[in-house]
């Protein structure tokens, strides 16, 4: 049985990533919505996590007010473990936020360092510990979080004053498992990561922008075309995982019979350089990454 998160919630950021998370943890049982408060300029993105008993507020010192008084019902006061604030935004817009809680931290119950959890692609935590303050924990989830099936990096600051506790680290993990699986790395593995995971499932998006294409073009329709293109690639990426052990090339080869109809359409991808355009593509994401991390 999965275990029960106590700490309040502070979700700064109420885009899709940042639904998917809420909505996975509380969906599965680990949080409590009527602990989550959501801090979003954006009025009509609030009706979602309302739906699911979360507090919304487009203003930054009632959101750190709400996270207070949640922090103080459930006994976690001065000397006690604060509650977890979860950066969602923009990486741009991290400055702005990070002056709206400045200026909104005008007590030392609002000014408390808390946990820290961000998911800002290309945001070092010795940055996010500057802009925020706290003890920080950054994250790399992807899409398929939205359907319990995500795959998430994790890293911890390593910076004096911003370094998680064990129990920050149990918390996170707890967090973000409730939305697919959760994985250890340096932190100067996290822009490679997002260019495979993070950004992985546009390319296999893209693939089926392609097969749409293709099954148009031999006759189909277009509902019968994604129909196919879905449960295709649904069900190899079933095999995929069910194969654990097979290489991605001896599953191919196993399909391709030498002089047939996949032997010809792999043909056509090999002449392409098909795969070399998937590896620089990952390379120019991975690089990407870093120059944003750059600043």
């Amino acid at each position: 049985m999965m275990k029960h998160i106590q700490h309040p919630l502070l979700l700064i950021g109420g885009g899709n990533m940042g639904r998917a998370i809420v909505e996975g943890a509380i969906g599965a049982g680990v949080l409590a919505g009527e602990r989550v408060v959501v801090l979003d300029p954006d009025a009509a993105r609030h009706a979602p996590f309302e739906a699911v008993g979360a507090g919304c507020t487009v203003s930054t010192s009632d959101a750190l007010a709400r996270l207070d008084a949640l922090e103080t019902a459930s006994g976690f006061g001065e000397g006690a473990t604060p509650g977890m604030i979860l950066l969602a935004v923009k990486p741009q817009v991290l400055g702005a936020v990070a002056e709206a809680m400045r200026e909104a931290a005008g007590s030392p119950a609002l000014a408390r360092p808390r946990l820290v959890l961000s998911i800002l692609a290309g945001m070092p935590t010795d940055r996010l510990a500057e802009a925020i303050g706290g003890r920080v924990v950054r994250l790399m989830p992807n899409t398929p979080a939205r359907i319990g099936q995500g795959m998430t990096a994790m890293c911890a600051a390593t910076s004096e004053g911003a370094i998680p506790t064990a129990d920050d680290l149990a918390t996170t993990r707890m967090l973000f498992e409730a939305v697919g699986r959760v994985i250890d790395l340096p932190e100067d593995m996290l822009d490679a990561f997002t260019a495979i995971a993070g950004s992985g499932p546009a390319y296999l998006f893209h693939l089926a922008e392609g097969m749409a294409a293709g099954a148009e073009a031999v006759g189909f329709d277009r509902t019968q075309a994604l129909d196919l293109v879905r449960a295709t690639i649904a069900g190899a990426a079933g095999l995929l995982e069910a194969a654990a052990e097979t290489d991605p090339a001896d599953l191919r080869a196993m399909v391709t019979s030498k002089g047939g109809t996949t032997a010809a359409a792999v043909a056509v991808l090999e002449a392409r350089s098909v795969r070399e355009a998937m590896r620089e593509a990952i390379l120019a994401a991975r690089d990407r990454g870093r120059e944003l991390a750059g600043g």
